[in-house]
């Protein structure tokens, strides 16, 4: 739906960053992350409360309401690409959110379960639709979406890294207070709709122009889809097999996670403000030297082992290099009227390097860690040519 009387961003400012939406959209991923993220750190504690809950009943629901999340995506795509809009689907999904909340806190088995069908629908909804809605309003502002991912991303990681500490403070306590938790995490939830609710002409005004224009899906714009959709589970397969021997060979301090959140958020807003400045930028080069840190990372793993800063301050700098163009990349050139549906397909890629990562554990486990090596290096070299011809061809077939 259009509203004429509500000028989009795009329209007045074409030049400018749209700050009143990104900001919006960010605050909304803050405070979703932050719930989402709260309920994950005491689930499992919570469930093996009620009785006859078990380690493997309390796992085996947990892993399953985690495998429904990136399938429940391709619902809330269809929802939001062709039922309502990204912004309904966003203030839906943010109510549900809280019902389910509500629900976990009451102490009863049907309630937990009720609670979780309500989260999972809720997260499926939210996570194509955030991206839909921030590639609307980067409509007309190409040279600026990776800015706007970048910041979008800070408030991710920013709402994931204090939801456990908000949420230890109180499942820590004697007795563990689960209802308070899950009640005050229910109503942050539903303050999530504000700043969707002050920008809803807005981003409905943005999504209308967004859907309506043409779609940049021209043979580079598809080669870019296609490259990254086949590359971002081969990068989380290599991220999740380093960090496993990060963490269980290299356990860190407090001190020391709170300086890799921090170091993430700062590198993320550094990455912002230069997006922003220096707009001219291609994406796909970005996320080629973003596999060149992979590769170092993967160099530096090898040779001096993962407790050296140098092997997960390369995977830091590969993760931020590719995942934010990844999202911008979808963005510009995924057809406008299924842009929910390839985020959610995209979704997919971290399901995806699940699978692929107990494989490369189990391949490493019967050749050895060399064998991995050199295809990780193989693999890597094959994504940083993909890209980096991509970029090229886009720049030179189908210039700006």
């Amino acid at each position: 739906m259009s509203y004429p009387n509500t000028p989009s961003e795009n329209a007045t400012n074409p030049l400018t960053m749209p700050w009143s939406g990104i900001l919006g959209l960010s605050a909304y991923s803050f405070v979703e992350r932050f719930t989402w993220y709260s309920v994950r750190a005491v689930l499992i504690i919570y469930m093996l409360e009620f009785p006859g809950f078990t380690g493997t009943d309390a796992s085996t629901v947990y892993g399953n309401f985690t495998v429904s999340i990136y399938l429940l995506a391709f619902l809330g795509a269809l929802a939001g690409d062709f039922l309502l809009t990204p912004i309904r689907t966003l203030i839906l999904g943010a109510i549900l959110q809280a019902a389910g909340c509500f629900f976990l806190a009451v102490p009863q088995t049907e309630f937990l379960y009720a609670g979780l069908v309500l989260l999972a629908l809720s997260t499926g909804l939210t996570k194509p639709n955030l991206f839909a809605q921030y590639a609307a309003i980067f409509h007309g502002k190409r040279h600026f979406m990776a800015s706007g991912a970048a910041l979008i991303y800070i408030a991710i990681n920013l709402g994931a890294f204090i939801a456990p500490f908000f949420a230890g403070s109180l499942a820590n306590s004697t007795p563990p207070d689960f209802q308070l938790l899950f009640n005050s995490v229910a109503l942050i939830s539903l303050l999530s709709i504000i700043p969707l609710f002050l920008n809803f002409r807005r981003f409905e005004t943005n999504y209308a122009d967004h859907r309506n224009s043409p779609s940049e899906n021209h043979t580079g714009g598809w080669i870019a889809l296609i490259s990254m959709l086949f590359l971002l589970p081969v990068f989380w397969t290599i991220y999740q097999v380093l960090t496993a021997g990060i963490w269980t060979r290299c356990p860190l301090p407090h001190i020391g996670e709170l300086l890799i959140a921090t170091a993430t958020i700062l590198f993320s807003l550094t990455l912002a403000i230069c997006f922003w400045h220096f707009s001219k930028i291609n994406i796909l080069f970005s996320a080629a030297f973003g596999f060149l840190f992979c590769l170092l990372a993967v160099i530096f793993n090898r040779m001096m082992g993962p407790c050296n800063p140098a092997a997960p301050a390369s995977l830091l700098a590969a993760e931020l290099l590719i995942v934010i163009p990844a999202y911008a990349i979808v963005g510009r050139y995924a057809p406008r009227k299924l842009t929910s549906l390839f985020y959610a397909l995209f979704g997919l890629c971290a399901f995806a390097s699940n699978k692929l990562a107990h494989g490369v554990k189990d391949f490493i486990a019967g050749n050895g860690t060399v064998a991995a090596l050199w295809i990780f290096i193989a693999v890597i070299i094959v994504a940083i040519i993909l890209l980096a011809f991509t970029g090229f061809l886009i720049r030179r077939k189908f210039p700006e």
